[in-house]
């Protein structure tokens, strides 16, 4: 039986993805509560996010974030899961051949998701209910540059981040938005770099997993300016990350390249236009 998940407790949805992900490339299990915080950030649409249910039991889900993107109300898969017990039977296509009309019904114009370029199965999956490769997506780990300057880097706690919308100049992911951060701004820390009265750039990183979210340099000058917002980032944040570069933002691409980034992982965002 395949249905909406406004009624699943999410713990059961986090239960079965915890299942379902067992055996995954990248770990998975978290606790309760980091998920479902993480869902809500995401504004998943329990009424718009379905599973698949064998005797009562979720054996199968996907969850759908509502928003705009590129001018288009759009749904964002942030999970697909599929008990071992019941892969093969083309669960996630039989979600999709019910779920897409509810998507439609609701104003959606397209779906997105993202995907590891290396999971061939999932892409399959993916594209036999009408998703189609779109974007590369690079994600880099950081590192240490020694690199001397006379900006001044400090922790700071912003009321909005408005003033930070014009140092943006990337293509940024689903989870990387304001809308995201401003859910709960505790879970992330927030940095500025100035000279005088002139802000230079900023970044914002993500607590728990040291991901930064969103970051920016001044007229979008790299060169000028990254390598001493990256030092200073990386004397407080060692482990730091920086996630979903599309590949098409060649110059900022070519700052991590020309630094000796090494690339983490790379993955497809797959697009369904509808």
């Amino acid at each position: 039986m395949i249905k909406s998940l406004e009624s699943t407790d999410p713990n059961d949805i986090v239960d079965c993805l915890n299942e379902a992900f067992l055996d995954y490339i990248i770990p998975m299990k978290m606790p309760y509560e980091y998920w479902i915080s993480r869902w809500d950030a995401a504004r998943i649409d329990y009424n718009l996010s379905f599973g698949y249910f064998d005797n009562g039991k979720l054996v199968g889900f996907v969850l759908h974030g509502i928003d705009q993107k590129e001018d288009k109300t759009s749904f964002f898969n942030m999970g697909t899961g599929v008990l071992p017990s019941h892969r093969g039977q083309r669960i996630v296509k039989q979600i999709y051949d019910i779920c897409y009309h509810e998507l439609l019904r609701s104003g959606c114009e397209q779906g997105l998701l993202e995907v590891i370029q290396s999971n061939n199965k999932a892409i399959k999956a993916y594209q036999s209910v009408g998703f189609a490769l779109d974007l590369e997506l690079i994600s880099f780990k950081g590192r240490s540059i020694n690199y001397t300057h006379n900006f001044i880097f400090s922790e700071v706690i912003p009321e909005r981040l408005d003033r930070y919308l014009d140092y943006i100049e990337h293509r940024l992911a689903w989870e990387h938005t304001p809308q995201t951060i401003m859910y709960d701004k505790s879970q992330f820390t927030f940095y500025e770099m100035h000279k005088e009265n002139s802000l230079l750039g900023f970044a914002i990183i993500k607590n728990l997993n040291l991901d930064v979210t969103i970051f920016g340099v001044k007229d979008g000058n790299w060169k000028k300016y990254g390598a001493a917002l990256f030092s200073e980032i990386q004397k407080r944040h060692s482990e730091y990350k920086i996630i979903n570069i599309d590949s098409r933002d060649t110059e900022l691409i070519n700052f991590f390249e020309e630094n000796k980034f090494k690339v983490l992982i790379k993955q497809f965002e797959m697009k369904l236009e509808m």
